[in-house]
């Protein structure tokens, strides 16, 4: 027993004998009738599904716990019968396997088991025995090891195990079906609120009903069937395992289930500009998430210390395109832009994006990197820029003492921004009037004939064989 479980198995030991000794204190005087009510908002849920292939026990267990109430390490599924007992640690969300049954013609009892504080409970339970007659399932989904989630993988290979037993060879063509769909969709009266798993039973007339327009060949009792290039973005994964009637030509299915592809949120995470004491990053969600999820950016020295710890917070915009068409397509999109200052020139720091939200398809609380930049500041420099109203035109010039030569070139972007949407007007570079560590830049920029405007200067910066090209430098509206 883990040290976790034996301290929090002592915590509830004394809770109770601190209960039991106030309760002993008491002088009873009056019978009083208490009518006890106690809401659980969001209790523990499990979906339970058995399968029995000859002496073969496949189940499917579904377990979600949105309010976190089931203790860390005490989920479990037993199965027993009056001689013998199993039992097998479980996770949130699905959990699926096999087991012999030995025993023939006896009932096994499966149940699925978790503490709430208080020992353990069962959450749900089943019973089966075993089946000599035409039977099959599909007894495990495992996602192929090699692939790394954590490197952005496009697509998914799974392996695929089905059982079954012909024993008098009523079928013929034994053949895996699957679809892949993403997981919106779905009509979400399809799934309990803990899983879709057990949907086959539960799946009202107007959900998504898949088409299995994929399938592979089952030719062995016992065979793994590899299934490839499922896209790695929140999709459903749909399998059926039929077969045809020798007798009528009809199908038989023997088994259905859906499984949901891990969550995947990603997000857009880069340097958008460095300095010797500065870094700026830029960040945005690939796409929007009906999960709440809550970014933050850490940074961290070469120590590994934690030199500052931002909470990201996103700038939106809705664009709709065709809005001259009544069937215009309305998007929204979401950035955000950081800049940490007060950085060692020259230095070595790794930066961290942090997603923190709660998987739909398990209910476990999540808080996981999903990008990790590592990086050095640049050598020390200085740069002033000056603007000079002539009347007509704006004379700029850029003064830069950068030994190191960090700075490339300059560029200026004039926009006319009189209206909602803005328009380049005018655009050039700056001319180099002096070489060296001590540089100057100058450009005459002419003021646009219209309402306003807003004239961006920016800069292309390299160091060691790094760029970073359209660095914002200066801006000006006028």
């Amino acid at each position: 027993m883990s040290l976790l479980k034996m301290r929090k198995q002592r915590e509830n030991e004394q809770k109770r004998e601190a209960i039991s000794k106030m309760f002993a204190s008491f002088t009873v005087t009056a019978v009083v009738t208490v009518t006890a009510v106690v809401i659980r908002a969001n209790p523990p849920t499990a979906d339970l599904t058995l399968r029995s292939v000859g002496n073969q026990l496949i189940y499917r267990a579904t377990v979600a716990d949105p309010d976190q109430k089931i203790t860390q390490d005490s989920l479990v599924l037993t199965i027993t019968t009056p001689t013998m007992t199993y039992e097998e640690d479980m996770t949130l969300g699905l959990t699926m396997g096999t087991f012999t049954m030995t025993q023939a013609s006896t009932e096994y009892k499966v149940s699925v088991k978790a503490s709430l504080g208080y020992g353990l409970e069962t959450l749900t339970a089943s019973t089966i025995t075993s089946n000599a007659g035409l039977s099959g399932a599909i007894a495990e989904v495992t996602l192929d090891p090699s692939i790394d989630l954590g490197m952005e993988a496009n697509y998914l290979t799974y392996f695929i195990r089905t059982i079954y037993d012909d024993p008098n060879e009523e079928l013929s063509d034994l053949t895996l079906y699957y679809e892949y769909v993403p997981i919106e969709y779905l009509n979400e009266s399809s799934s309990s609120e803990s899983s879709w798993e057990s949907y086959s039973s539960q799946i009202p007339a107007n959900a998504y009903v898949p088409s299995y327009y994929y399938s592979q060949p089952i030719t062995e009792l016992d065979q793994i069937t590899t299934i490839s290039e499922i896209p790695n973005w929140n999709y459903a994964v749909f399998l059926r395992l039929a077969g045809t009637k020798v007798a009528d030509q009809t199908m038989v299915i023997l088994d259905e289930m859906m499984f949901t592809t891990p969550y995947n949120i990603q997000a857009s995470f880069y340097i958008s500009d460095l300095g010797s004491d500065y870094a700026t990053f830029y960040i945005y969600p690939s796409e929007m998430s009906s999960t709440p999820v809550d970014f933050t950016l850490n940074l961290f020295d070469v120590d590994e210390t934690l030199v500052e710890s931002i909470p990201v917070v996103f700038q939106s915009e809705t664009v709709t395109e065709g809005e001259w068409e009544s069937s215009g397509m309305t998007y929204t999109y979401q950035w955000a832009e950081i800049t940490v200052d007060g950085l060692d020139p020259l230095t070595f720091y790794r930066a961290d994006l942090f997603a923190a939200y709660t998987d739909p398809n398990t209910t476990e609380h999540v808080n996981r990197a999903l990008r990790t930049i590592p990086f050095n500041t640049f050598p020390e420099y200085s740069v002033e820029v000056e603007r000079v109203d002539t009347g007509t035109a704006y004379e700029y010039t850029i003064t830069v003492n950068d030994p190191s030569m960090i700075f490339q070139d300059f560029t200026y972007n004039v926009y006319d921004t009189t209206t909602q949407y803005e328009y380049y007007v005018d655009y050039g570079y700056f001319v180099t009037q002096s070489q060296g560590a001590e540089r100057i830049y100058t450009a005459t920029i002419m003021k646009p004939t219209v309402a306003s405007f807003r004239i961006d200067i920016f800069t292309t910066k390299a160091y060691e064989g790094t760029y970073y090209y359209g660095c914002l430098l200066d801006t000006f509206e006028g």
